[in-house]
């Protein structure tokens, strides 16, 4: 509930101090830089970023630190009184690391990978975003934050509904003394010619009959009711609404115990757990009480939409309970915040979907095929050739160790790896090659050679392909930045390890094209005069 009195909320960083617009998108914040919030300093508060608490600043009064992970994107902090009431809510825009790739890059990448699959984007992080591509999923996250985000509109408008509610008039038989009929049928005669007394009373002439005596008669009548039509859907969706609260309980606590500790899911897994009981218990409050109290049973009729598309309160309710209700992911829904990946995983998807497309490019005469499985991973592209060549994508192919079994597939001499993408070469039935592909969204030279230990040379050295061993295994950064020299060709070419910078600004290298697509594959290194020597040990 909005609070009487306006509560302030500043923040603090190296850009300084600022005030926090409470309706407004308040920019200035970036992954990984921290930031402190100042509350105010007349009682005892609490301050929330994504549902998830922050912890005080000893001794500092009413203050909070707080530092976003690897996520980008509007991100909601919300103020808590001691009861746990809702004071305000301030919803904070954070951008990626400058370091890494423009916040325009960054949202072009988002885009481009909601347009190929919004499954890729979906995640767990605080962080949130208009999505707007067509999809099936129904990730738990997704529906809580669409139904969460519209319950002060639907409390709003079931207020108004209670306020005037619809009501029709219906009719219905009464028995009523001679005196107080006024309206008559032919049941009404019929009833009449079954008592004497009536017919005594309607003679010219007759006498007054006393009350003991004065027949009663069967006349309709018409009475206002609350069991309308338009109530009665209304009533439909008041239940759909409540059994959604009552749904995602499980999969929510099922999250929270299956999300690791980066994300902060379980952190959160309270407040959302209140939220669901708050939103189910005024559900079931209005479903009890007038006018849907007296509405005999849920049902959407015709007479029932009518009447709901011509009561403006009532058309509010409908629209926006529907849309609190609906699964996937819409198109242009201005309301629809949902939850992100990771921007280091976002970058892996992106580098799926660019490299899709750009294999589907470099190879026209192929017939592409796109399959996976529903979740994030396990993605797959083929293309093949009447000639028997056969070209796949994969996303997080998993290498496992077999231990002895049948070493036909991918699998690791060691431990299991998953690397990002792998691209597998066949010919005539036969695996001829396979490269090995890392996205790592970094752009630090330090952070660029520590990746290049942690996945490019374990993974150089551990996956097999049957008995063939990857033809490079190389990493892909939005900029190699000081770390120039590790995407030469002249550099990949001698040791079948290297970067290659992959971002939607820029084309890759044509040794990179080549390598993926086979083209060249015998062409000597000393031949070709892009190549270069002189690459630093």
């Amino acid at each position: 509930m909005a609070a009487e009195r306006e509560i302030a909320l500043r923040a603090c960083d190296e850009d300084g101090l600022r005030d926090l617009h409470p309706s407004n998108l308040n920019p200035g914040f970036s992954e990984r830089c921290e930031t402190t919030f100042i509350g105010p300093a007349d009682g005892e508060y609490r301050l929330l970023v994504d549902d998830e608490p922050l912890d005080p600043t000893a001794g500092a009064g009413n203050r909070w630190t707080w530092q976003p992970g690897f996520y980008a994107g509007e991100v909601r902090a919300e103020l808590l009184d001691s009861d746990g009431r809702s004071l305000g809510v301030w919803r904070l825009d954070v951008s990626p690391d400058p370091g890494k790739a423009g916040r325009e890059l960054f949202a072009r990448m988002i885009d481009e990978i909601i347009d190929f699959d919004a499954h890729l984007v979906i995640g767990e992080e605080p962080a949130r975003r208009r999505l707007g591509a067509p999809s099936d999923t129904d990730d738990p996250l997704v529906l809580f934050e669409r139904l969460r985000k519209r319950q002060p509109d639907l409390e709003r408008a079931l207020a108004a509904i209670r306020r005037e509610p619809v009501s029709v008039l219906r009719a219905r038989r009464r028995f009523v003394p001679l005196r107080d009929a006024r309206r008559a049928d032919l049941r009404t005669l019929r009833s009449a010619l079954r008592q004497p007394g009536a017919l005594a009373a309607v003679r010219p002439g007759a006498a007054s009959l006393p009350p003991a005596t004065e027949p009663i008669l069967d006349v309709p009548a018409v009475e206002r009711t609350l069991d309308a039509p338009a109530n009665r859907c209304i009533l439909y969706l008041l239940r759909a609404l409540l059994l959604r609260c009552r749904e995602l309980a499980a999969p929510l606590e099922e999250l929270a115990k299956k999300s690791v500790d980066e994300t902060g899911v379980a952190n959160r897994a309270d407040r959302w757990r209140r939220i669901l009981d708050d939103m189910e218990r005024a559900f079931a409050t209005a479903e009890r009480r007038r006018p849907f109290s007296e509405a005999r049973r849920p049902e959407v009729t015709a007479a029932g939409l009518n009447a709901v598309a011509a009561h403006p309160l009532y058309a509010r309710f409908w629209r926006t309970g529907w849309e609190a209700l609906r699964r996937g992911v819409y198109r242009l829904d201005p309301q629809d915040l949902l939850p992100l990946s990771p921007t280091w995983e976002l970058y892996e998807r992106w580098c799926f979907v660019a490299l899709a497309k750009k294999l589907q490019e470099w190879l026209p005469d192929f017939t592409w095929t796109k399959c996976g499985a529903t979740d994030s991973g396990r993605r797959r592209l083929t293309g093949s050739r009447n000639d028997g060549r056969r070209i796949t994508l994969r996303l997080q192919q998993t290498f496992g160790n077999t231990h002895g079994r049948a070493r036909d597939e991918g699998w690791s001499v060691s431990r299991e790896c998953r690397p990002d993408l792998v691209v597998t070469m066949q010919s005539a039935g036969e695996m001829t090659r396979f490269v090995v592909l890392d996205a790592k969204y970094r752009a630090r030279a330090g952070a660029i050679l520590s990746g290049m230990m942690e996945s490019v040379h374990p993974y150089a050295d551990a996956l097999r392909w049957g008995s063939l061993r990857p033809d490079r295994t190389l990493l892909l950064v939005p900029n190699a930045g000081e770390t120039e020299w590790l995407t030469r060709a002249d550099y990949v070419e001698q040791h079948r390890a290297g970067a290659v910078e992959f971002r939607p600004d820029l084309e890759p290298p044509e040794w990179f094209r080549e390598l993926l697509t086979g083209h060249g594959e015998t062409r000597r290194s000393d031949s070709a005069g892009r190549f270069r020597s002189g690459a630093p040990t």
